[in-house]
């Protein structure tokens, strides 16, 4: 399991939700699923946040990590805008068109690719051995993908105010 390997060279580990559910409305909540990771890891390093917060507040959790692994794109997005490093598993190609630019996109794991638990393995085991050299490499592409994505907002404002 990538939560223990990760205990073992000294991280904690935090299990947070993406979705969220009001009391009684019925919709889906992965606290439950957070709780289970947590009692299955069985280590007080390893915690699930249970409790609601705001996505600001979520978007500065993730910020004061040193690496997120995750499958939520949002989750994703958050840790690259914070320049923070990140894997992910995903299900579509966009994650690894969201990490590319970042020098990240080796470590978007498609269930398309039919990457067997070897060699997620030994991504994983690559991607946690280099997080210090990741993030220096996140935080020199960073203020280009950040120009970039000002200069597409600032086109499309333009286009609107005509």
């Amino acid at each position: 399991m990538f939560c223990r390997r990760l205990l073992e060279r000294g991280y904690a580990v935090l299990f947070f939700p993406h979705e969220v559910s009001l009391a009684d409305t019925g919709s889906k909540d992965d606290r439950l699923l957070c709780a289970l990771l947590e009692a299955a890891v069985g280590d007080a390093r390893a915690k699930a946040l249970l409790e609601r917060v705001s996505a600001a507040e979520m978007k500065a959790v993730i910020g004061k990590t040193a690496c997120v692994v995750g499958s939520r794109y949002h989750a994703l997005v958050a840790a690259l805008s914070q320049g923070t490093p990140c894997m992910a598993f995903s299900w579509s190609h966009k994650y690894r068109e969201l990490l590319k630019p970042f020098g990240l996109g080796k470590y978007a794991v498609e269930s398309a690719d039919g990457a067997g638990g070897d060699q997620a393995n030994a991504l994983f085991d690559e991607f946690v051995e280099n997080v210090p050299a990741l993030k220096a490499g996140l935080d020199a592409a960073l203020p280009e993908v950040r120009r970039q994505v000002t200069e597409t907002f600032d086109g499309v404002a333009e286009v609107l105010q005509r």
